[in-house]
């Protein structure tokens, strides 16, 4: 991605009216991200922008870790920096090491990958780039998910496809550090 300034740049406190601020609320980290600095500026479309992100993210069907895996091969092939480092974080914390973070990112031909993590990552690779998940990586991935863990995996494919657009496109830049904004 383009390293130039934002095109849109966070909010910052002074910047921010009452309705935004109320809309940021308090966050889990006590901070508060580049990102959502940042599409707050669409105030009328904030909450349908996290409702959907937090539908979509926290109350997926597939398991935590599988659903990461998917995150973060999403962001890494639509050039997402700003998601993908967060998510890689993410799929670390939820049990990853760094060999499979260097899977994920290699793809589903990597070596060590099972049958199911290696259609994990080709579905999202076939659904990015040729809008649809093949019939082989379909089949395999319904022998172990169910109707509805199928469905979250292509929302979140396409979220998190929509999100690395957004993000690169806006120039959203990484959050630096952790001190609260």
């Amino acid at each position: 991605m383009d390293q130039a300034e934002p095109r849109l740049a966070p909010l910052r406190d002074a910047e921010m009216s009452a309705g935004q601020e109320a809309l940021l609320g308090n966050t889990l980290t006590g901070r508060r991200e580049n990102a959502a600095l940042v599409m707050v500026r669409h105030a009328d479309r904030y909450p349908s922008f996290i409702g959907f992100s937090e539908a979509i993210l926290m109350k997926n069907a597939l398991p935590a870790l599988e659903r990461e895996w998917v995150v973060v091969r999403t962001c890494h092939l639509c050039a997402g920096a700003y998601p993908l480092r967060q998510h890689t974080k993410l799929v670390k914390h939820f049990g990853a090491s760094e060999d499979d973070v260097a899977r994920i990112l290699a793809g589903p031909d990597a070596a060590g990958l099972d049958d199911f993590h290696s259609a994990l990552l080709r579905g999202v690779d076939e659904y990015l780039h040729d809008h649809v998940v093949g019939d082989s990586t379909w089949s395999i991935l319904r022998r172990d998910l169910s109707d509805e863990q199928l469905i979250d995996y292509l929302l979140l494919i396409g979220w998190y496809a929509t999100i690395s657009s957004t993000y690169n496109s806006l120039r959203v830049p990484l959050n630096q550090g952790s001190a609260k904004r």
